[in-house]
């Protein structure tokens, strides 16, 4: 039985919701050790804040990093030490527009083949649609499933980084 986007989203969003805050901080934790050897960390970084018990990079704020803000459509911000609530109650960064070289993306559902499920809005694909930069997924190990649904503007990832493993397309 194959499920729709919104039917893996669910299940994936249910399951990660969980997750104790301890398991969070523990899986997140294996995978920053992963990207500290797998990444060039001085280059801009695109990073998000984390929301729903996704994999926490917070740790990497210290980087040269800009930050998901929506206006209409998103874009990236320096981070610059300062947050204010935006869209949907989610921390952004006061700082000005900044391009970035590497940007790690959240989402709900990844498959084996480099696309993924995000929150529905494709904020996402939109962003990267036409940007020449290094898309990398993180997500826990169960997010990942074989095959997702895929559409004509979803986005292919360069790298997916889980607890147990890295997939490189």
């Amino acid at each position: 039985m194959c499920l729709t986007k919104k039917e893996l989203r669910k299940v994936a969003l249910v399951n990660r919701m969980e997750l104790t805050k301890d398991e969070v901080i523990s899986k997140s934790r294996v995978i920053h050790n992963k990207i500290e050897k797998e990444i060039n960390l001085d280059c801009r970084l695109g990073l998000y804040m984390p929301i729903k018990n996704e994999v926490d990079l917070t740790m990497l704020l210290n980087k040269k990093v800009a930050l998901p803000k929506i206006i209409d459509e998103m874009s990236l911000y320096r981070f610059n030490g300062d947050f204010e609530r935006g869209m949907y109650d989610i921390l952004e960064p006061t700082g000005e527009e900044m391009e970035v070289d590497i940007i790690f993306i959240p989402g709900s559902v990844y498959d084996k083949n480099g696309y993924r499920i995000g929150y529905g809005k494709g904020y996402y694909d939109k962003y990267l649609m036409n940007r020449d930069i290094v898309k990398i997924g993180v997500c826990f190990d169960f997010q990942v499933v074989d095959n997702i649904p895929k559409e004509d503007h979803d986005v292919r990832l360069d790298l997916l980084i889980t607890d147990k493993k890295i997939y490189r397309w």
